[in-house]
């Protein structure tokens, strides 16, 4: 059986974010010509961080490697697909 706990973890990754790059960096890098995936990427990985490190910000920048809950791919193309089917 798939449980709440279980997929929640399908649908995020844990990612070490480098010193000197930002979430915004990180988002430039996996949809560089998508302005709107990029902007939606930002925000769904700030709220999966907000409990752990409710300080964080798109241009938040550490000075040594970070781990930082990403939104899995797969789950970010779900929702996308999902907001451009409604009318």
């Amino acid at each position: 059986p798939v449980t709440i706990a279980s997929q929640e973890a399908l649908n995020q990754m844990e990612w070490p974010l480098q010193p000197g790059e930002t979430v915004r960096d990180l988002a430039q890098l996996i949809y560089p010509k998508n302005p709107h995936m990029q902007k939606y990427f930002i925000a769904e990985t700030i709220k999966l961080n907000q409990e752990m490190q409710p300080d964080l910000h798109p241009s938040t920048i550490f000075s040594q490697t970070n781990m930082i809950l990403i939104p899995s791919i797969k789950q970010l193309s779900h929702k996308n697909t999902l907001k451009r089917t409604r009318y």
